[in-house]
C-alpha cells in the first residue's frame, strides 16, 4: 500500500510518537509482536479504548495507539489492512486499523490527492445497515423518572 507523509514518523504527531517510542509497554511488549497477527491478538485482548493517551495521564500512550504505531513498523500488505479493517472479533481491531489507513492516507488528504477517497467509498470499510432503535429503553427511563418526582 502506498504510505503518504513520513516513513519515519507515519504522520504520528511528534510528541506522541516520542512518548510512544519511549514507552516501557512500547519498548518491552510490542516490540516482540513480530507478525500482524500477534499485534491483533494483542489488540483483542488488551486495548478497551482508542484514546491517545492513558486516562488521568498527559504524557503516557494508550496501548491503542502504542500496538497503531507498531502495525505501522510492520509495514502491513493492503490484504493484511482490509481485513484488519473488516475484523469481526472487536471494534478496537477495527477502529485501531482505520487509524493505520487514516494516517497513511493523511497527507494525501490534506493536500487535497482526488485519489484520496473516505475508505467506506472505497469499499475498504462496510457500511452498516441502520436499525431503528427501540423506544422501550426511554420509556422505561420516563418511568422511572416519573416514579421519582413522585408523579
Amino acid at each position: 500500500m502506498e504510505i503518504h507523509g513520513s516513513n519515519i514518523t507515519y504522520n504520528v504527531e511528534n510528541v506522541l510518537r516520542q512518548n510512544i517510542l519511549n514507552s516501557d509497554y512500547f519498548r518491552n511488549d510490542c516490540s516482540k509482536l513480530t507478525t500482524w497477527e500477534a499485534v491483533v491478538d494483542e489488540i483483542f485482548y488488551h486495548v478497551d479504548n482508542v484514546e491517545p493517551w492513558l486516562s488521568g495521564n498527559a504524557r503516557g500512550p494508550s496501548t491503542a495507539f502504542c500496538l497503531l504505531y507498531r502495525l505501522f513498523t510492520l509495514k502491513l500488505t493492503e490484504e493484511q489492512i482490509r481485513e484488519t479493517i473488516s475484523h469481526e472479533d472487536s471494534p478496537y481491531i477495527r477502529a485501531v486499523s482505520a487509524g493505520q489507513y487514516w494516517s497513511s492516507r493523511s497527507t494525501a488528504a490534506c493536500q487535497g490527492d482526488p485519489q484520496h477517497k473516505h475508505p467506506a467509498e472505497t469499499g475498504w470499510i462496510p457500511i452498516p445497515a441502520l436499525r431503528v432503535r427501540s423506544q422501550e429503553p426511554l420509556e422505561l427511563v420516563r418511568t422511572v423518572h416519573a416514579r421519582r418526582r413522585g408523579g
